[in-house]
Order: structure tokens, then C-alpha cells, then sequence
């Protein structure tokens, strides 16, 4: 006990030290001014009424006099028992004697309009008249003689009993009145957070009186201005969020909405409602997680004609409908958007405007709460009602906002709803959203061919070339930047090789003749040759890159639909055009076609069958799916017999299952997803999958809540779809999705078994030589043309399985012959071509003879006669008399 009376008497000490007192009484008149500056200015920014000028200076009074006795401390610490500090000290207990009686003024005069001073106001002001007095005759004596009358300070807190038991009967008759539920809220939070902190603060100062030595008040009154100064900031922030001196229209909240989290779910609910009957259950669920209003009390009403009408309805029809003198009621609903009944009650007892009145005496009528109204281009179609309840609730600005962004959503879908287009317009949407999606990816496939070929233009990559007594001669850099080889170096490469015969051909038929090759790349390069002036002169080959009419008119020929020619230039200047030709390594006609509907199909964003071979679904799904840029990619295979299809794709109502497993559609709602074999599905999900096709919209199992789901379908089978509808394993309404657009959502290969000779040979040289550029001619060994014309016999029905035959085939013809160690053996070396010196003997040819720092380089850097003569394209004694003249042997 001792040590809890001394560690009390240290904070006592504490308390009283001066250094503690006069920064604590710092603090509470700073933010005392505070309040009284942010009450003021708001009151002239918003209002300049004369009466809430009045309630604000009554209001003022008590916090005046608690700043009053913050500076009554302060120079009672820095100038003691002077004059200035008694006379101050006289002021903060004059103002201590008019604060309850000005607190009382003005709870009566917040709760009356018609306020007027009554005869127990003047029986206050005339005992505070006198007390003030005493005061100022006690304060006198004492700056006189040195010592107050103590009387007058007892008679100050008699006085002040007096006082805090009349406020109490008066707040208990202002409780019993008819007053609006923000005014209640508001005497509420002005009773616990002003006039009990201020009796609690009374008795902390009488304690030293009565209990302690009187030495001690100082440690106690600075404890009361601690305690005093933070209620009173309390009941500031607190009793502002409620209208206080009407300084604001709506009751404020702490926090801002969140629309993005607070409407993601309502928003999906209310867009994929089917008819107006679960309109209501989802505006309830809404209420009733938002705001914690029980189911019961709401009711949402759609005007048609065929609605019956409670008594509810009734009144709001007959309010809507009769002629008001004053306003029209859809304008008004127009400009407030919601009406809340301790709003508009609040708004009627300080105002005197009649429509104020009429709202309110509506919402008594009907006994609502709230009264939302639905309104669609200036039109009221409905509403919704949250009826009164004994709890009453008070909705703060950003709750209100919240309902009235609710009835701007409802509207439009009640509106489609009315009109019975809302399927319509779903598919609608649907359709356009996947008509933008193609146009978009259209767009960025000119963009990416343009791009190359405005690429190409400026850097004006032109090569030439002369050919003579098979040599080639570079005329310039960009012909061996083009060709990517040295043919003179490299002789055994296919591109030489087709250089070399095109050269030769117009050598012979001395024409001018054009042509385009296939580089490593897969990019495409225009040749054109033509013959020298002068007798067995050579050839002069020009090499470039193909401008867009150069590729159109290689293939032009071919195409069906002249129209799809610009895909003729993203097949050969874009990445997706560049893997569809290496899926599909021909441009025959029966080839092209299909490519272009490839990659046609892979540009667009709806549903998608696959009428081909098994083994080729996975290699064409892979280039769709990586064309098309979805996020992830899912493969089911179905089997016959296999059960719970349905539940994979479309899930399952969570009630009927103890796991919850997700959905395939919701799973992967930016992914694609393909289902193999989609005959054997059963025709419950063949239907819903139909439906989920036509609205991009999908129910679990046993449910009726619908979900969205971006996903891309891709469904596959290797049997003819016609057949499948006439067998029965494909419903019709499946069928009529996936035939919709034929021509873009079902995908066919060309039969490989059907395909003529010719064809199924330009896709064997095709895949041969994708084999050759990807392994390198070391490594693999074309086909001859028995082995091709043995390989066609064959009739391989499948692509992927064709291609990986010739693959195979190439290996084992090239471990068969050894071709691989005897080029390693006796085969021309192969140089640098990237050296300045070779390219540059390269292009001299014979005049680099005559170059001695030249021959010098190429003797150092071959080191043989027989290699600089190919180099140069010279007889070998040539090199050996110039070696012999330049001193080299």
C-alpha cells in the first residue's frame, strides 16, 4: 500500500510541475481553437441562417471557458499572484458559472424552431448575474488583501449540481419528443462525449477538496483538462458525420465505397438474370450483405400492368399518380435519386419547404425507411422499399451512394427484361465482342506485315550477283547479306544449288527469268536473272527481298477466294503465318486454301471444330492456342463410357458435393479449352455446352445461378460432323452452333489419302527441307524420287504421322550411306564467308591475281593453290604463276 501511495504522490508531482502544465494547456487551447475554427468557417461556407449563428456562439460557450481556464494555468505558471493572473482567473469562473446555462439554451433552441426564453432562463441569468458578481467583488478583495472569499467557490459548485440536474431533466424531455432520428443521434452523442465529461471533470477538481490536501488541486485540474479536451475532440469528429448545424446534406461515413469489390458479384448476378423474378431475390441478397436489412423488410416492385399490387404499392402508385401542386414526382426522384426517411424528417424540421413536407409525410404513409426508385432514360420502372423498423438505422452518404449505383445497374436489365430481348442481347454482345476480337487481331497482322515490309523497303537490301563459268562474284555486301552463304564455298548447300541451276537455265535459254527461293528462315527472296550482252558474257542475278505484290502474285493462283488475298501476305510476313507453313510446309492449292482457313480460324475468338485425324488435333491446337494469346490451355479427352463429363466441364450445385471442384469453364475462363471426341458427350451437356457457345454464359449441375466465362471452345473429331447429327451422337442445337459459320468454325484438313501425286510430293520436299535446315545437310539425306513415290503409296492418313515418317526416313538414309563421315573426310572445306578477304577475293574472282597484298592474305589464311583456284574460279597453274611471280613458293 505504501508503495502504491508513493508511486501516487509522484504522479501528483508529476502533474503539478510546471513544465507538464503549461504544454498540456497549450495543447487543449490549440485544439479547442481548432474546433472553433473549422465550426466557424463551415457554418459561412455553407449556411448564414441567424439561428445556427446563435446555436454555434451557444455552443462556443463552454469551450471558451475551458480555453479561458487553459490560460488562467498558463500565467498562473509563468507570472503567479500578479494581477493579470487573478483578473483571468476571475474570467474562467464567470465563464464556468454561463457554460450549463448556455449548454442548456442551446439543446432547446437545437430542438425547438419556435425557441423562446422561458421564466426559469431568467431565474439562471439572474443567479449567474450574482454569482458573477461575487466573483468580481472576491477577486478585488483578493487583489487587495490577498485572499478570496472561499464562500463564493462553494457556492459555484452548489450551483453547478443545480445546473447538471436540470440539463439532465431537460435532455430527458427532449428525449421523449417526436424528433428526427439524426437529432436524437446527435443529443446522444452530445450528452456522453460533452455534459458528462464535463460533471466527471467537476468531481476530478472537487477531490483534493475533499480528499486530499487542497495543494494537490493544481495535479487535478490539469487531469481534467487532459480528460475534458479529448472528449470534447471526440464529440467534434463524432457529432460532424451527423449534420451538425446542418453543415452538411447527408449523414457523412468514415470510409469511401468500393464499388470494384462491392458490386463485382451483383454486377455478374444481375446481367445473367432471366426474367424480373430474380431481380428481387438478388437485390435482397445485396441489402442484406451490404447493409445487415433483413430479407423481409425489402421489396422490390417492377411497374408492368400484370404485377398485382400490395397496400404498399398501392399508396406509391397513388402518390406517383396524383396531380401535386408543387412538383412532379419522377423529376423530383430524378434530381434526390433515393429518399431516406431521417434524411428527408431531419431536412423538414429546420425548414419550412413544402416539399420537404409532402416526402415526408410519404414515407410515413407508406412506412418505409428508404424508397429507392429505378429509373431508366427519365422513366420510373420500378422501385425498391426497405420498410421502417423499431431498430431505426441511420445510412450514412457513402451507403446511400451505394444504392442509388444499384438502381443505376437494375435499371438497363430491368429495362431489357420488360422488352424480352435480354438472350437476344447477350448473344448480340457476345458476337460483337468476338467480330472486334478478330478485327483486332486482323489488324495487328497487316500492322506486323507492314512493318517488315516498310522494313525491308527502307534498309533497300538489293544484292547483285554475277555468274560465269560456274563462279559466283558479289557486286556488293548486301548480295552475301541476303544469301546468308557463299555458294562457291559452300556447293553442297541446297540454296546453291538452286542458285546455281537457275543461273545455268538462263545461261542457256539466255532469257531474263525471275524466281523466289525459301531461306533457312522460312522468309522468302526474289531472284531475277538475265543474260549478258555479249556472247557466253554470264549471267547477272539481282537478289531482294519480296514487296507484298511480289508474294500475292506467287500464290494468287491458287486461292479460291480472291478476297482472303491478305492473308496470302501474313502467312508469309507474320510469326503465325510463319509456324502455319511450317505445320503445312506446301503452297499447293488444296494446301494453301486449308492454311488460310487456319489461320483464319486462329484469329478469331469463337467456338472451333476440328474435323481431322487424332494425331493431328494436338499439333493444329497448339498453334491456335498460341496464336490466339489465351493464358492457358486444356485438353479432355473423352472416352466411351466415361462418366462425370458434365461435372468437369460445367460443375456441380455445391450443395450435392462435398468437394468443390471448379469448373473447367470457370477455371480456365481466359484459357481455351478443348474437348476431344465431343460425340461422346452426353446430350445434357452437348445442350448446355450449346448454350454456353451461343451466350458465353453457363450453369453447374443442378443449379440455376449462371456464370461467365471467357474460354475458347475447341471441340474435335475425327469422324464427318453431318454423319454424326444423322447417327444421333450430336443434338441439333450443338450442331447449329458449330455450324453457324462454317467457314470460320469448322476446321478441315486436306485427306492425305485422297491427295494426288503432285500434291502429297511439294509436302514431302516441304518437310525435307525443314529437316535439312533444322539438322544441317550433314546430318540427314534428301529422298530420291522412288523413295518419295514408295512413301506416297503408302497412304499415310495422318499429317503429323506423314511428317514424322520423312524425318525418320532421312535419318536412316544417312546412317545408311555414311554420308555424314565421308564429308567429314574428303568433302571441300568450308570457310569463313564472314572473312573481308575471302568476300572480297570472292567478288574480284580472276582480277584478285593481280592483287599481291591480297594474294599474300589468301595464301597465309588457305594455304594451297587448289583452294585459292576454286576460290577465284581459275585454272590451278594460274595460281601457281602468280604465287611463283609474288615470291609465295
Amino acid at each position: 500500500m505504501s508503495d502504491f501511495l508513493a508511486l501516487f504522490q509522484q504522479g501528483i508531482d508529476f502533474l503539478s510541475n510546471a513544465y507538464i502544465i503549461i504544454p498540456i494547456q497549450l495543447i487543449s487551447f490549440g485544439i479547442l481553437s481548432r474546433i472553433i475554427t473549422k465550426l466557424t468557417t463551415s457554418l459561412f461556407a455553407h449556411n448564414n441562417l441567424k439561428n445556427h449563428k446563435t446555436l454555434l456562439l451557444l455552443f462556443m460557450v463552454p469551450l471558451v471557458a475551458i480555453m479561458i481556464d487553459n490560460i488562467y494555468w498558463i500565467t498562473k505558471c509563468i507570472v503567479p499572484k500578479t494581477t493579470i493572473a487573478r483578473s483571468v482567473n476571475c474570467l474562467a469562473w464567470i465563464f464556468s458559472c454561463i457554460k450549463f446555462h448556455s449548454f442548456i439554451l442551446f439543446l432547446e433552441r437545437l430542438t425547438d424552431k419556435n425557441f423562446y426564453l422561458k421564466f426559469y432562463h431568467k431565474v439562471f441569468f439572474v443567479f449567474e448575474l450574482a454569482l458573477s458578481c461575487s466573483f468580481i467583488i472576491s477577486t478585488i478583495h483578493q487583489i487587495k488583501h490577498g485572499t478570496p472569499f472561499p464562500f463564493v467557490i462553494n457556492l459555484y459548485y452548489i450551483m453547478t449540481v443545480f445546473w447538471f440536474i436540470s440539463t439532465i431533466i431537460i435532455l430527458k424531455g427532449l428525449s421523449a419528443q417526436s424528433l428526427p432520428i439524426v437529432l436524437k443521434q446527435q443529443l446522444k452523442i452530445l450528452f456522453f462525449y460533452l455534459l458528462c465529461p464535463h460533471l466527471i471533470c467537476i468531481l476530478i477538481e472537487l477531490l483534493p477538496i475533499v480528499l486530499f490536501a487542497k495543494s494537490q488541486i493544481v495535479a487535478f485540474s490539469n487531469l481534467s483538462t487532459i480528460f475534458i479536451t479529448a472528449s470534447l475532440y471526440y464529440c467534434f469528429k463524432k457529432i460532424m458525420q451527423f449534420r451538425f448545424l446542418n453543415l452538411s446534406e447527408h449523414v457523412q461515413a468514415k470510409q469511401n465505397m468500393t464499388i470494384t469489390t462491392d458490386f463485382k458479384e451483383i454486377m455478374e448476378q444481375i446481367n445473367i438474370a432471366g426474367n424480373e423474378g430474380e431481380i428481387e431475390p438478388i437485390v435482397q441478397n445485396f441489402f442484406q450483405e451490404q447493409f445487415l436489412i433483413s430479407k423481409s423488410r425489402i421489396t422490390t416492385y417492377i411497374r408492368s400492368k400484370n404485377e398485382p399490387e400490395n397496400t404498399t404499392q398501392q399508396e406509391i402508385e397513388s402518390f406517383l399518380n396524383n396531380d401535386h401542386a408543387t412538383f412532379k414526382p419522377v423529376e423530383l426522384f430524378i434530381k434526390h435519386k433515393i429518399l431516406v426517411r431521417h434524411e428527408i424528417e431531419f431536412d423538414e424540421f429546420y425548414t419550412n419547404n413544402p416539399i420537404i413536407t409532402e416526402l415526408s409525410q410519404f414515407l410515413k404513409t407508406i412506412d418505409c425507411d428508404i424508397f429507392l426508385p429505378i429509373l431508366n432514360n427519365k422513366k420510373l420502372i420500378g422501385y425498391v422499399t426497405v420498410m421502417s423498423d423499431k431498430a431505426q438505422t441511420i445510412y450514412n452518404l457513402d451507403q446511400q451512394n451505394k444504392m442509388i449505383v444499384l438502381a443505376q445497374f437494375l435499371a438497363p436489365a430491368i429495362y431489357l427484361l420488360q422488352h424480352n430481348n435480354v438472350y437476344v442481347m447477350l448473344q448480340e454482345t457476345k458476337e460483337i465482342k468476338e467480330e472486334l476480337y478478330a478485327k483486332h487481331q486482323e489488324i495487328n497482322q497487316y500492322k506486323e506485315s507492314i512493318k517488315k515490309l516498310l522494313k525491308d523497303r527502307v534498309e533497300n537490301h538489293i544484292g547483285v550477283i554475277f555468274y560465269k563459268s560456274k563462279h559466283f562474284s558479289f557486286k556488293n555486301a548486301e548480295a552475301q547479306k541476303l544469301l546468308g552463304i557463299n555458294p562457291n564455298l559452300q556447293p553442297s548447300h541446297s540454296t546453291s544449288a538452286t542458285l546455281s541451276n537457275f543461273a545455268q537455265q538462263i545461261e542457256r535459254f539466255q532469257t531474263a527469268q525471275t524466281t523466289h527461293m525459301t531461306m533457312h528462315d522460312g522468309s522468302k527472296l526474289i531472284i531475277s536473272g538475265m543474260p549478258h550482252a555479249e556472247t557466253s558474257g554470264g549471267v547477272l542475278l539481282i537478289l531482294r527481298n519480296p514487296e507484298a505484290t511480289d508474294i500475292i502474285k506467287m500464290q494468287f493462283d491458287a486461292l479460291k477466294d480472291p478476297s482472303k488475298r491478305d492473308y496470302l501476305l501474313y502467312l508469309e510476313t507474320t510469326k503465325a503465318g510463319q509456324s502455319i507453313n511450317k505445320l503445312l510446309p506446301s503452297n499447293h492449292e488444296t494446301i494453301l486454301n486449308a492454311k488460310i482457313q487456319l489461320l483464319e480460324a486462329a484469329l478469331q475468338k469463337g467456338a472451333l471444330l476440328l474435323e481431322m485425324h487424332q494425331d493431328d488435333i494436338n499439333p493444329i491446337v497448339e498453334v491456335v492456342h498460341q496464336m490466339s494469346g489465351k493464358e492457358t490451355l486444356h485438353i479432355l479427352t473423352l472416352q466411351q463410357g466415361q462418366q462425370e463429363c458434365a461435372v468437369k466441364l460445367f460443375g456441380i450445385n455445391p450443395l450435392l458435393s462435398h468437394e468443390r471442384e471448379i469448373a473447367l469453364l470457370e477455371k480456365h475462363t481466359t484459357g481455351t479449352l478443348v474437348i476431344k471426341n465431343v460425340e461422346l458427350l452426353d446430350v445434357t451437356s452437348q445442350q448446355k455446352l450449346a448454350y454456353f457457345i451461343r451466350y458465353g454464359i453457363f450453369s453447374p449441375l443442378k443449379s440455376e445461378q449462371r456464370k461467365f466465362s471467357s474460354a475458347r471452345i475447341i471441340c474435335s473429331t475425327s469422324h464427318k460432323l453431318q454423319t454424326l447429327v444423322h447417327d444421333g451422337l450430336i443434338v441439333p442445337e450443338l450442331y447449329n452452333e458449330l455450324k453457324r459459320n462454317s467457314q470460320n468454325s469448322i476446321l478441315r484438313l486436306p485427306s492425305l489419302v485422297t491427295m494426288d501425286h503432285q500434291e502429297l510430293s511439294l509436302i514431302i520436299d516441304g518437310f525435307m527441307y525443314q529437316n535439312l535446315q533444322d539438322a544441317g545437310s550433314k546430318s540427314l539425306t534428301p529422298l530420291n524420287y522412288k523413295e518419295k513415290e514408295a512413301l506416297i503409296e503408302k497412304r499415310i492418313p495422318s499429317l503429323f504421322e506423314f511428317k514424322q515418317k520423312i524425318q525418320t526416313l532421312m535419318m536412316m538414309k544417312s546412317t545408311q550411306s555414311g554420308i555424314s563421315q565421308e564429308e567429314k573426310l574428303s568433302g571441300p572445306k568450308m570457310f569463313d564467308s564472314s572473312c573481308p578477304e575471302l568476300q572480297l577475293a570472292t567478288q574480284l574472282g580472276k582480277h584478285a591475281l593481280k592483287d599481291i597484298q591480297l594474294m599474300t592474305s589468301l595464301w597465309k589464311k588457305l594455304g594451297s593453290q587448289t583452294k585459292i583456284a576454286d576460290l577465284l574460279g581459275v585454272n590451278r597453274s594460274s595460281v601457281n604463276r602468280r604465287c611463283k611471280d609474288f615470291h609465295l613458293i
